[in-house]
């Protein structure tokens, strides 16, 4: 819906999906804000049912890397040769950032084995 409403140029059509998308980012920036104040210390039940109620990209286990990775597999669905390349490319860019901390055995396999 959102790719559509761009390729007709309807922005008004494309509002409402950009809102979907954005909320569970704004709302993880909000709790950040949040726990980093003083009202953390008040709040933390609320906090908890927000997070429960509301979840964000950036509480999700392996962070932004695993939701981009999501919607690369969504855009792909249809084209297996575009899905699989997509997918060697993020192997390979997981691979090197764990590679630029020592290419060691338990640091490729053990500590960081998001890459395979």
């Amino acid at each position: 819906m959102l790719a559509a409403s761009i390729r007709q140029k309807k922005w008004k059509k494309a509002l409402l999906p950009m809102t979907m998308l954005l909320m569970p980012v704004c709302s993880g920036i909000a709790v950040l804000e949040i726990m980093s104040s003083s009202l953390s210390q008040s709040l933390p039940s609320i906090l908890q049912l927000l997070l429960i109620l509301a979840p964000s990209p950036i509480f999700v286990e392996g962070s932004v890397c695993w939701v981009i990775l999501g919607i690369g597999f969504y855009f792909f669905r249809n084209h297996k040769v575009r899905l699989s390349l997509f997918y060697i490319l993020v192997s390979a860019l997981f691979l090197l950032s764990a590679a630029s901390e020592g290419m060691t055995y338990e640091n490729l396999f053990i500590l960081n084995d998001q890459w395979f």
